[in-house]
């Protein structure tokens, strides 16, 4: 299933006022990822506690997208009280941005709806911006959302060409990063995608995947996570078109769920190229 839903940033502090706000900084992922838990929890309260009980990956994948086109623009993010860092926005031309959320549970996908349109319907506006946590050139953040809609992801057969819509993580078991260039990467990908299968559906890949052609690029990609040392960490990630082949019903649940890791934070979502 795909859930899509059309937002706008809002001043937390002028809602009503229709001024100007920055654009949507280059690291949202965390605070994305809160409104899909606050969709969720508006939902189902038991299902998103159950869902985040331990350190599991998720069984979805998200990306964002500004509508229209977007400029480019530098700005600072305070991620600490005493802390800001440098980084840039995008700012959609129209205004809207779009976040695509894919999932391989028809049942998550139906409690996020449920979430989702109660939000909209209470005109619920999701702070981006917490007190003086992820302000962006001083403005604190909110997210109202426009529309949403929710269609069924295309079947696809056994050899499938993917374009990324949120770059590839893969790391090995020494926390390395594992690039397209690395002549593990099937391997890697593979051993991930087990994991994956066995953990949601209690079975493993049907086939072993066989990568037949790669058309990537590397990508550093920056999230925030204040408890390390360094609370701006610099991902290392695959970006572009994979050509995969392996059993239908395993490719189309990793079409559905992200191929790779972090895909609940924002990671691995594909498209049918």
């Amino acid at each position: 299933m795909m859930i899509t839903v059309y937002f706008t940033l809002k001043d937390l502090d002028n809602l009503e006022s229709g001024i100007t706000v920055p654009g949507l900084p280059l690291l949202y992922r965390g605070r994305i990822l809160g409104l899909i838990k606050r969709a969720l929890e508006a939902g189902s309260e038991e299902y998103k506690r159950e869902l985040y009980t331990g350190h599991v990956p998720k069984h979805f994948s998200f990306s964002v997208y500004p509508m229209g086109g977007h400029t480019t623009e530098k700005v600072k993010v305070r991620i600490k009280p005493v802390l800001e860092v440098e980084t840039y926005a995008i700012k959609s031309k129209t205004g809207v941005y779009r976040l695509m959320i894919s999932t391989a549970d028809p049942f998550f996908a139906v409690i996020l709806e449920s979430g989702l349109i109660n939000m909209k319907r209470h005109k619920t506006v999701f702070p981006f911006s917490v007190d003086n946590y992820m302000t962006v050139d001083g403005v604190k953040l909110g997210i109202e959302i426009d529309k949403i809609t929710m269609t069924e992801r295309k079947e696809i057969g056994e050899h499938v060409r993917f374009k990324t819509l949120s770059p590839l993580f893969l790391n090995d078991k020494n926390r390395q990063p594992v690039l397209y260039s690395d002549t593990r990467f099937e391997e890697v990908l593979n051993e991930v995608s087990q994991y994956k299968m066995e953990r949601f559906f209690n079975r493993k890949l049907l086939k072993p995947l066989q990568i037949e052609q790669l058309t990537m690029k590397q990508k550093a990609v920056q999230i925030v996570e204040v408890k390390e040392s360094k609370p701006v960490l610099k991902l290392l990630c695959s970006d572009g078109f994979i050509t995969l082949k392996g059993h239908k019903d395993d490719l189309n649940l990793l079409y559905r769920m992200g191929l790779g890791m972090k895909t609940g934070y924002g990671f691995g979502m594909v498209e049918v190229a």
